[in-house]
């Protein structure tokens, strides 16, 4: 059995340094309630929508910001999201799962909104696919935002190989609450 905790969180738009603050915090009381993996909002860590500030709050795997969260999963294992900033220099949406000090999992939102104050794909590159991945507890995969309004056949074929799982994993959630 999982128990996944969800922070719910103010972001401080572009203040990576408070966002980090906020983060430990939640941490610090997931772990002490006993949950096993902590879910933060999209673009936690540098607030939504973060317009042209994209490229001053973005993360490298090679930042002090990465392995601070690198560091505080080895306590709870959590879901991050961030701008992710490649070695190309390419910028991506994206969320992290990490676990026991390591990256497991990297998703890039694919489908990026382009209206009113969500110009995503102004300042972000689109991801390709999304793919489930092993955890020790279920199977999972991740969505950011408007991916879960595009349900594209490769979107459809991987939830449905975590369909068992998924609904597995929905019940134990609801038994909790």
């Amino acid at each position: 059995m999982v128990t996944i905790g969800i922070a719910q969180m103010q972001p401080q738009l572009a203040d990576l340094s408070a966002n980090l603050s906020k983060v430990e915090s939640f941490v610090e009381r997931a772990h002490s309630a006993g949950v096993d993996v902590l879910v933060f909002p999209e673009l936690g860590l540098t607030g939504y929508p973060i317009g042209p500030w994209f490229s001053e709050v973005s993360i490298g795997r090679d930042s002090p910001v990465f392995a601070r969260l690198k560091e505080l999963s080895k306590r709870v294992s959590l879901v991050v999201g961030l701008i992710e900033e490649t070695k190309d220099v390419e910028f991506f949406n994206s969320a992290i799962f990490l676990k026991d000090g390591q990256v497991q999992h990297l998703h890039r939102k694919v489908y990026l909104p382009t209206y009113r104050e969500f110009d995503e794909k102004r300042y972000f590159m689109s991801g390709w696919t999304v793919s489930a991945f092993e955890t020790p507890w279920c199977r999972m995969a991740m969505l950011i935002c408007g991916d879960c309004w595009h349900l594209s056949s490769t979107t459809t074929r991987t939830f449905l190989r975590l369909a068992a799982r998924l609904a597995d994993w929905m019940q134990t959630v609801l038994e909790k609450l």
